[in-house]
């Protein structure tokens, strides 16, 4: 049986239109400082630097699908690598109603826990959920997927373990011949050269891929799409 939602009071969902309502501050095990808040009458995960679920990050993977017809595509199983608290689950399950069958990679069992005490992530259909860090996954997966999303950072920033050659020669691998991949960057002053790496890496692997460009709030979002090279 599924764990109820979180409920939160009537007031403090009003007062969160007109500011954000802290509902608990804790340490993440790898991802600093986590905020669960109530943000215009929605609860959302927050780092001290970004979103991580429900809130700009929500909406670049609303636009990144919209943009890439995910609605109409075969979308049977999925792997999401930095799982958050659901925000990619909720896009296939709750707004497009599909009954993807998800993997959920996520390296922060506190994340997991906020997850399930506020989020309600039982909720989805063949939710598969592993704490594992996501190039240690990718590398010992044999599974194929139909959807890959790449969602991984630890507050604005993607690991180095996951922009390198064999990251994205595994992801590669992982991919269903008629599946696709979603790949999210946060672009910043700080990020450009990691960023110019990355992209050259991405390129060379997944040369038939695109680049789309999201800005939320104060984020530079690139979202990295591509099918799998024709061999």
């Amino acid at each position: 049986m599924n764990p109820e939602p979180f409920k939160a009071p009537v007031f403090r969902r009003l007062l969160s239109y007109f500011t954000p309502q802290l509902i608990e501050s804790r340490a993440g095990k790898i991802s600093g400082q986590l905020e669960v808040s109530l943000e215009n009458g929605r609860l959302v995960l927050n780092g001290e630097k970004v979103n991580y679920s429900y809130g700009a990050l929500h909406k670049v993977f609303q636009l990144a699908f919209s943009a890439s017809g995910v609605a109409s595509r075969k979308t049977e199983t999925a792997l999401v690598l930095g799982f958050g608290t659901g925000s990619v689950a909720a896009i296939l399950h709750d707004e497009l109603k599909k009954n993807t069958r998800i993997t959920a990679v996520e390296n922060d069992p506190e994340i997991i826990d906020i997850g399930k005490k506020y989020f309600n992530i039982s909720r989805f259909p063949g939710l598969r959920v592993e704490l594992a860090a996501a190039a240690d996954f990718v590398s010992s997966c044999r599974d194929t997927f139909d959807l890959i999303v790449v969602d991984v950072f630890v507050e604005d920033r993607v690991p180095a373990s996951c922009t390198g050659e064999v990251f994205l020669a595994h992801l590669h691998k992982l991919l269903h011949p008629k599946g696709i991949l979603f790949f999210n960057f946060i672009l910043a002053e700080e990020t450009q050269q990691q960023y110019d790496d990355f992209k050259k890496n991405f390129e060379k692997e997944f040369p038939e891929g695109e680049e789309l460009k999201f800005f939320i709030g104060d984020a530079d979002n690139r979202v990295f799409i591509s099918k799998k090279r024709r061999q």
